[in-house]
């Protein structure tokens, strides 16, 4: 018989891509080690609430659940919304589809190239194709400071420099 359980992170182990539950109906008894059903890894806090699959034994941890203490911070028809940090809103990749906008957020944006193993900040890359064209004016355009903006034409792209 397969039975869905409700529990809350009592350890983690991040290199094993397992934790333990503890469950507040069964007197917060704490299982062995939990495997994640998972194509990512983003382990989860310590006392967030998940739901474990119990199919006769074996278990599995499916997933957090949404509940009023972490609810979602974007929603709506077409949203999808990757928050990275346990901080809501400090790293994040959202994508609306009635807009079309896709969004992402970070307190320092990396471009890494695979196999030549260099990597530069968005705000670095930005101030070398601004080198490299040489073209633009003041009046077409501006790259400034430490959060560092491209404006040109009906184009802009924002981000901190590096």
């Amino acid at each position: 018989m397969t039975e869905l359980l409700v529990g809350r992170i009592s350890t983690v182990d991040y290199d094993a891509g397992t934790a333990c539950v503890a469950y507040p109906d069964r007197d917060n008894a704490v299982s062995p080690p939990i495997p994640f059903l998972s194509a990512e890894y983003h382990m989860p806090e310590v006392g967030q609430m998940v739901f474990v699959l119990d199919g006769g034994g074996r278990k599995l941890i499916i997933g957090r659940a949404w509940s009023a203490e972490n609810r979602p911070a974007a929603s709506g028809k077409g949203v999808f919304r990757k928050d990275f940090d346990a901080t809501t809103g400090r790293a994040i990749l959202q994508y609306d589809a009635g807009t079309g906008t896709l969004q992402l957020l970070a307190p320092l944006l990396q471009i890494e190239e695979t196999g030549s193993g260099s990597s530069s900040s968005i705000g670095s890359l930005l101030q070398r194709i601004l080198s490299l064209e040489g073209r633009m004016s003041a009046a077409e355009g501006r790259l400034s400071g430490h959060d560092t903006e491209l404006e040109q034409h009906d184009r802009r792209i924002t981000g901190l420099g590096g």
